[in-house]
């Protein structure tokens, strides 16, 4: 199972998870099952790397996109503007959550 597949699985869940440094929490405890706990530590080390790629990742999708529009001459200030407000503040990945 890679990192992505657990985060999904989590989701599904009904869990949030967010990393705090070297530390994953997940929201709510009380959803924390003991097979769920087992495949979070198992997939830790991979799970921290992705939240850590997740703002980097959403930026070059978006530039994708953009450049996709701007190839079909779909051109806006909007989506001129959305690749830089990604490297900011990627929409949908506030403070390391990824669910």
């Amino acid at each position: 199972m890679t990192p992505a597949q657990v985060v999904c699985a989590a989701h599904e869940a009904g869990l949030t998870i967010r990393v705090d440094g070297m530390d994953l929490v997940v929201r709510p405890a009380n959803r924390l099952t003991p097979s769920m706990r087992a495949l979070l530590v198992a997939h830790k080390p991979g799970l921290i790397s992705l939240f850590a790629e997740a703002p980097r990742t959403t930026a070059i999708l978006v530039m994708a996109s953009a450049r996709l529009r701007d190839s079909r001459h779909e051109q806006s200030t909007a989506l001129r503007r959305r690749p830089t407000a990604c490297r900011r503040d990627p929409t949908g990945l506030p403070s390391g959550d990824f669910t």
